[in-house]
Formats: C-alpha cells, structure tokens, sequence
C-alpha cells in the first residue's frame, strides 16, 4: 500500500540548492577535463603512457557529461514538483474541499 507523501517547502528548497551545487560542480569538472585533453595534446609527449592517459581523460569526459545530464535532469524535476505542488495546493477543488 503507498503511504502518505509530504512535501516540505523547506527541504525541497534544500534539495534544489544541492542539485544547483552539483551541476555548477560537474560544469566545472567537465570544463577542466575537456581542457586537460587540450593541454594534454602536446608535442614531445607519446607512446603508451600518453595514449592511455588520453583515453583516460576521454572516459572522465564521458562520465562527467553523463553526470552533467542526470543532474540537469534533477534539477528539472525538482523545480516541476515545486511548481506542481504550488498549482495543487491553489487548485479550485482543494480550495473548495477546504472550505467543507
């Protein structure tokens, strides 16, 4: 049986703080990753070593822009039960059940 969901104003502002936090963070990391492959392109470095860290680099890339797109999508929906929340509670028939 589903039990009772409460949605606290206070503690979903916090959990779209964190989310906000968390894409700043993978924006970031993202960003300093995509310019480690650019610096980590230079003359005079190759072999095994570079072509490996090169695809090292490549997977973190990878990893943090599939990071990046999980976070916008929780930002997404924590402002979608903020708004759905805030349309539920102004709704006519809540206001009418209210009033009974």
């Amino acid at each position: 049986m589903a039990e009772d969901v409460q949605i606290k104003s206070s503690e979903l502002q916090q959990a779209q703080k964190a989310a906000k936090k968390l894409a700043a963070s993978l924006e970031k990391s993202y960003e300093q990753c995509e310019a480690l492959l650019k610096a980590a392109d230079v003359d005079g470095w190759e072999g095994k070593s570079h072509d490996s860290f090169l695809t090292y680099l490549e997977l973190i890339k990878q990893y943090h822009a599939d990071l990046k797109e999980a976070a916008d999508l929780q930002q997404k929906a924590l402002e979608n039960l903020r708004d759905y929340k805030y349309d539920f509670l102004n709704s006519s028939l809540v206001k009418e059940v209210r009033h009974v």
